[in-house]
């Protein structure tokens, strides 16, 4: 137990440096030496959901961030979190948060 929560704290600590760099879950297992498997194994142990959810909820805490606090276009944001697509950014964060992030944004400002 004591081990698994070790590694899904290094993990945690890996998707806090590099979550704009990638969102694959084999890149984060490798940093911290186990195999994708065992870290989705982990993590919904430890954490009860997936290493990829894990990483989602981090950029979509940074997404909302982002869309409540800066002036940078929807398409600027998801460009800083690493989608290169601007349509495939929006359909992850509707899934996401249930709705489009320009609805979001208009949402958290009280428009």
């Amino acid at each position: 137990a004591d081990r698994a929560t070790h590694l899904v704290t290094a993990f945690r600590d890996q998707v806090e440096q590099r979550y704009r760099q990638t969102r694959r879950v084999a890149d984060y297992a490798g940093a911290i030496g186990v195999s994708h498997t065992h870290l989705n194994r982990l993590c919904r142990q430890v954490l009860g959901r997936s290493a990829l959810a894990v990483i989602e909820e981090r950029v979509a805490l940074e997404a909302r961030r982002q869309l409540l606090f800066s002036t940078l276009t929807i398409k600027q944001i998801g460009a800083e979190l690493g989608y290169d697509d601007p349509a495939y950014f929006s359909r992850v964060m509707t899934r996401l948060f249930g709705m489009s992030p320009a609805t979001l944004r208009a949402q958290m400002r009280g428009r």
